[in-house]
């Protein structure tokens, strides 16, 4: 019965993994120029300062 137990735990970790690693296959392809055009431009940082 020990066994046993031990079997369906790890059959059900390594479907588990498969599952995980079957998801994070997806291909999305991103649009790099969009994102850069984003963040172009002046950025101005204020330390220190508390409200």
């Amino acid at each position: 019965m020990k066994t046993f137990c031990k079997t369906i735990m790890i059959t059900g970790f390594i479907l588990i993994s498969i599952n995980g690693i079957l998801a994070q296959k997806i291909d999305n392809k991103l649009n790099q120029a969009g994102l850069m055009k984003q963040f172009v431009g002046s950025w101005k940082c204020e330390l220190g300062k508390t409200q």
